[in-house]
């Protein structure tokens, strides 16, 4: 309830000051209608209170007083006016029509505000719409008001259709005029959308052709959208409204085809395109008996655009579609007569054009026939029963064609496929010469023979009888036993991946009779099938029902006690690619861990004391082979959810020690030096990498202090390389994954920095080596996640720029440091990457970097030189624009002195960018860089560099005239023996970069 204090005195001089001050009077008309709809006032109280103002002579007076009423309406709820006071205010607006042309806005507020109330009477929305059809012009008004009248127009017949149906054609006449000429697109997409329903519902009777033409005009839409606003009205959003408007009405199908025939044949491209679109969407809503006959008039003309030469193929394909589409639904609407005389028009007119295998446009004309035939099993029985004939009789039986024909069958037997059409019963002999052909093509010497017959082979495998199945089950198989040619092994795994799909019977009888039970007699030949037997079930692995096979072999080799490291190295390699390629498919990740219990086999092969292998340490020996199982582990525990990760998290670590294993290292070292340590339990980074931040935190709490400790000692004594790399990524990932950033991280930090600091006062280069690539390692988690101790390990790792033989490392860690890692340090891997990464990197680095390049070592100056190259490489350009002036000389200085074609390249790609995004910068040194970039463009040992180069040199003709064109004739001299370069890519980059040099001055 209002509070009696607060509610509005309905007198007329509270009104007289609410139109003399209309700024205040936003809260004031809430107060008003919260009476009125309380029951504490009404809105005949409001009326009495404004009849002088609505009365008063002055316009701006009146006019106010119309602006108070609306409003007050519009904020109405739809319950509170009964049918006597709806048709009084209802008349009041009408009259108010013959008022001041200014009062139009507030009226169309006011009438669309009555007619949305609930007990609307009858008789009334007939009364608005005879007064706005006399005395309101709605072309002649703004865009605004035209658009209230529409809506005003849509309630209208939303709420009483009869009442304005019983008009008849005066409604629809005195409708089409209001909405005639229309041509804000916002007003249109308003229209399009509600005049589909207006045709169905409002008989059209003589008035067709009119309502026809009132929409037509619009057809095919020509409008530009705004390309600042994505999202503003495109022109495909207005002529997807409209098509629905042009056959809405079954009286139109006459108009349509008469519109689409004529826009079709204009040269417009977008005209035929919408015009095809038209044509299917008039094959979809009107009735038969009124669009069937009017085919024959449509298709000649599609048929003739599809010959070869007359129209492109982005028109021809489209047109194909609109073929099919309506072959379609003349069968489905039981059209047969005209039907069989389309297929006929459409085979006759095309069939010249395959009747020479050696002619260009054969095979294109057969993709047209192909996309036709698929519309409807009478009209591929109709094709295919003559195309393939066609094909053999025109078919030279030579090789070199042998390629398109097997595409051709391609194209002409998967409709029958997809139709399940018997084509040994339509094709009779024929289809014996076809399914020979086929058998022989598949046992081929050439392999783009073989690799296409094998495809097409299992794509129409469905109409092959069971003996041909046979024959060719057995030439994928035998290829699986023994190819050696990469590609065709893989095309018959593929096959046999696909029918595994359609057939998983089938297929595992073959697997069990023909792949299981073959043991070769030969050593080598039985090692080699082996491999590809299991490269083979990883193929077959994702397919429902064949992981068994993949948990059959992971278990044989478990259980071999002298397998070869060369067989496990190959194992763990498919298994990765295996995963890799379903990485994101979960469901099959969690057969992987669930029920084969992949997981925990990967594991095993880093278990201490293992009888895997002879010696559980040779895995190492290969780098790339425990970084694939690494890998592979982590794909999969990133796959489970937190609860999963969890539970194998703590089985793992509940076995390791690592307060024992720290001072295990610590005593060895202080026995034995920097010697070699045993090898890094690398399970422990495949666990960390893949787990999320909640389950690394929990199971790292109690034992952090040991782990980094361990760690730590790890990847700076360790004497394995990748050992060492894989203890910087642990503590890394520690790093950015633990939540408990003060309390329980902090220290661990500092004890990180306190152990590199040690390092570095030993002035001993192996370990200062590792040492930096911790600190590389730690920026990089530290700046994902947003940390504040960047700064900090920015200044402890260049202070290591003193020591000549650390630079090259440094400038590898900053490359790094630029690039993203596919497994290590992504959101995948549910690492902690905070927004702005890069731009943190480029603005804590590049400050230092420069500071430090302010020497007169040239070492020094080279590392920064080339550390600020690479973070260049993906930097914003806003975030570059801060220091442009410092960093200019220092891209000069690497194209004149450094010899490395990746950074001098890079260089380049960068100037061009930056060249494209900011040239004032470049005016100060232009002279310098062109005189540079001329002689990288003919001297550059590489061809990237070349063409590079020149491409810089037809940035640099964008900046200012008075700047670039003084060197105009001197950089055209320079560029003439670029038009002679080895290098055909060269020479085009060089005519293109030249001619526009030449034409400085006169654009």
């Amino acid at each position: 309830m209002t509070d009696p204090d607060t509610r509005v005195e309905m007198d007329p001089n509270f009104f007289w000051q609410l139109v003399k001050s209309p700024s205040d009077s936003r809260e004031t008309y809430r107060s008003v209608v919260t009476d009125i709809t309380n029951g504490h006032s009404s809105i005949l109280k409001v009326v009495e209170s404004l009849n002088d103002i609505l009365t008063n002579q002055d316009l701006t007076i009146r006019r106010g007083g119309v602006e108070i009423l609306t409003t007050i309406l519009s904020e109405l709820p739809e319950n509170v006016l009964n049918a006597e006071e709806i048709k009084y205010f209802i008349d009041f607006y009408c009259c108010l029509l013959l008022d001041h042309h200014s009062f139009i806005p507030f009226i169309l507020k006011g009438l669309l505000a009555l007619v949305k109330m609930q007990q609307l009477p009858d008789h009334v929305v007939s009364k608005i719409f005879t007064a706005i059809n006399l005395n309101f012009i709605c072309q002649s008004q703004p865009q605004a008001d035209r658009r209230l009248c529409y809506q005003l127009m849509n309630v209208m017949m939303d709420k009483k259709p009869a009442e304005l149906q019983a008009l008849g054609p005066d409604f629809v006449c005195g409708y089409l005029s209001i909405i005639d000429s229309e041509r804000d697109p916002r007003n249109l997409m308003l229209l399009f959308e509600r005049l589909p329903e207006f045709f169905k519902n409002f008989p059209l009777g003589h008035l067709a052709e009119d309502a026809f033409e009132a929409v037509s005009c619009y057809f095919p839409v020509d409008f530009r959208s705004n390309p600042k606003d994505p999202r503003g009205i495109t022109r495909d959003d207005l002529s997807s409204a409209l098509m629905p408007c042009l056959t809405a009405n079954e009286n139109f199908h006459s108009y349509v085809v008469d519109l689409v025939l004529e826009k079709f044949t204009s040269d417009l491209e977008i005209a035929k395109t919408d015009s095809l679109i038209l044509m299917k969407q008039c094959f979809r809503d009107f009735p038969s008996d009124k669009i069937a006959e009017s085919s024959l008039t449509i298709i000649p003309v599609l048929v003739d655009a599809m010959k070869p030469g007359n129209a492109s193929i982005e028109i021809q394909q489209p047109c194909a579609d609109v073929v099919a589409h309506i072959l379609s639904y003349l069968y489905y609407h039981n059209e047969s007569n005209i039907g069989e005389k389309v297929i006929s028009l459409i085979y006759s007119n095309l069939e010249k054009f395959i009747s020479d295998i050696e002619l260009s446009f054969f095979l294109p004309t057969v993709r047209l026939l192909a996309k036709i035939s698929a519309s409807c099993s009478t009209t591929c029985q109709f094709l295919t029963s003559r195309m393939v004939p066609k094909l053999f009789s025109v078919y030279p039986q030579s090789t070199s064609q042998l390629s398109l024909v097997l595409e051709c069958f391609s194209l002409l037997f998967t409709p029958c496929v997809s139709l399940k059409i018997n084509c040994a019963d339509i094709l009779n002999s024929t289809w014996e010469q076809v399914t020979k052909l086929l058998e022989n093509c598949c046992e081929n010497a050439e392999k783009k023979i073989l690799v296409a017959a094998f495809k097409v082979s299992t794509s129409i495998i469905s109409l092959l009888d069971t003996k041909q199945k046979i024959i060719f089950y057995m030439q994928l198989i035998n290829r699986i036993k023994s190819e050696t040619d990469a590609e065709i092994w893989n095309t018959s795994a593929d096959c046999l991946q696909l029918l595994a799909k359609t057939y998983p019977e089938e297929v595992k009888n073959l697997i069990d009779f023909e792949l299981i039970n073959y043991n070769p007699i030969d050593d080598k030949e039985r090692d080699e099938f082996q491999k590809r037997l299991f490269q083979f079930f990883c193929v077959l692995a994702p397919v429902s029902g064949f992981p068994k096979y993949l948990d059959t072999a992971v278990r044989l080799h478990i259980g071999l006690q002298q397998s070869s490291i060369d067989f496990t190295d190959f194992i763990i390699d498919s298994i990765k690619k295996l995963l890799m390629k379903e990485k994101t498919n979960k469901f099959f990740l969690a057969i992987l861990h669930d029920e084969l219990k992949l997981t925990d086999y990967l594991l095993k092969w880093w278990e201490a004391g293992t009888d895997i292998l002879p010696d559980s340490a040779s895995i190492f020996d290969n780098e790339q082979t425990a970084r694939n199982l690494t890998y592979s582990i982590t794909i999969i525990i990133r796959s489970l959810d937190e609860k999963s990760q969890l539970n194998l998290a703590v089985d793992v670590f509940k076995i390791i020690d690592y307060s024992k294993r720290f001072m295990n290292s610590f005593y060895y070292l202080e026995s034995q030096g920097d010697l070699s340590l045993p090898d890094l339990d690398h399970s422990l980074f495949a666990i960390l990498n893949g787990i999320h931040p909640n389950v690394l935190t929990q199971v790292l709490r109690e034992d952090l202090s040991h782990i980094v400790k361990y760690l730590t000692t790890m990847a700076v004594y360790c004497s394995r390389p990748f050992c060492c790399l894989v203890a910087c990524r642990c503590l890394a990932t520690i790093v950015n994954k633990f939540l408990e950033d003060s309390s329980g991280l902090q220290p661990q930090i500092e004890f990180i920095y306190v152990s590199v600091n040690s390092v570095f006062s030993k002035n001993k280069t192996s370990l200062t080596i590792n040492a930096v690539n911790i600190l590389f390692h730690l920026i990089k988690s530290l700046l994902y996640r947003n940390h504040a101790d960047v700064n900090r390990c920015f200044d402890e790792l260049l202070i290591t720029l003193s020591q000549p033989e650390i630079h090259e490392t440094i400038k590898e860690g900053f490359h790094e440091l630029s690039v993203e890692d596919e497994y290590f340090l992504n959101a995948a891997s549910h690492f902690r990457i905070e927004s702005g990464f890069r731009e943190r990197l480029f603005s804590c680095a590049v400050p230092k970097l420069l500071e430090f390049s302010k020497t007169d070592s040239k070492s020094v100056k080279h590392t920064c030189t080339i550390s600020i190259v690479y973070l260049l490489a993906n930097a914003s350009p806003n975030i570059i624009q801060k220091f442009f002036k410092e960093i200019i000389p220092l891209l000069m200085s690497v194209l004149v002195d450094h010899e490395s074609a990746e950074v001098v390249t890079l260089t380049l790609d960068k100037i061009k960018t930056m060249l494209v995004e900011n040239t004032v910068a470049f005016e100060e040194y232009v002279e310098t860089f062109l005189s540079r970039l001329t002689v990288l463009a003919r001297e550059g040992k590489f061809m990237r560099i070349r063409i590079a180069a020149l491409q810089c040199l037809l940035q640099f003709t964008k900046l200012n005239p008075s700047v670039i064109l003084p060197f105009k004739s001197k950089i055209s001299q320079e560029l003439v023996p670029c038009l002679d370069d080895k290098k055909r890519l060269v020479r085009q980059e060089a005519v293109k970069t030249r001619s526009r040099w030449l034409v400085l001055g006169s654009m």
